[in-house]
């Protein structure tokens, strides 16, 4: 039906997360390394968890 396109969609994407995360598949996510010539050093980064993180 008209709009109800939206919802199942969701659905889907919901459930295949879950069987996803039962099988233990991790979904991957796009990342890009940069570099600006031979001498430069890679940038340290580091994730904080939400309870770590500070507002700016």
């Amino acid at each position: 039906m008209p709009i109800k396109q939206w919802e199942i969609g969701r659905e889907y994407r919901r459930r295949l997360k879950q069987a996803f995360d039962r099988e233990g598949i991790e979904i991957p996510f796009p990342h890009q390394s940069i570099y600006f010539g031979e001498a430069s050093k890679p940038i340290l980064a580091q994730l904080l968890n939400d309870e770590n993180a500070t507002s700016p």
